[in-house]
């Protein structure tokens, strides 16, 4: 079961879970498999996904593009560890309180 998109439509966090998804959700992988490519192409499947499943799916890609970020930050610069996992922490923590926050207390906070 393979994603067929053009290298540079999905980030790899996302063609991870496309593969995922299409492993495990069989009622998603018979839509996929009834509109592509006969009504829509891949890549317009795969991005309507994304933008219905964004807020579902936004703190994991997040997570996941921090610790790749920090992966690449040790290697690099060699430094120790517990600092950069401070940082993300810090990172996620200020991510997981915006994320709490709903549309009704940002007006409030507004006014």
């Amino acid at each position: 079961m393979s994603v067929w998109v053009e290298a540079g439509d999905l980030t790899g966090w996302q063609e991870r879970h496309a593969v995922l998804v299409l492993s495990k959700a069989k009622e998603l992988a018979k839509i996929r498999y009834d509109l592509c490519p006969r009504h829509m192409k891949d890549k317009q499947f795969w991005r309507i996904y994304f933008l219905l499943a964004k807020s579902y799916t936004s703190p994991y890609e997040l997570r996941a593009i921090q610790k790749e970020k920090v992966r690449r930050m040790e290697t690099e610069n060699g430094k120790a560890k517990d600092v950069t996992t401070v940082e993300v922490e810090m990172q996620e923590s200020k991510c997981s309180r915006d994320s709490q926050t709903s549309p009704g207390d940002e007006e409030s906070q507004d006014s």
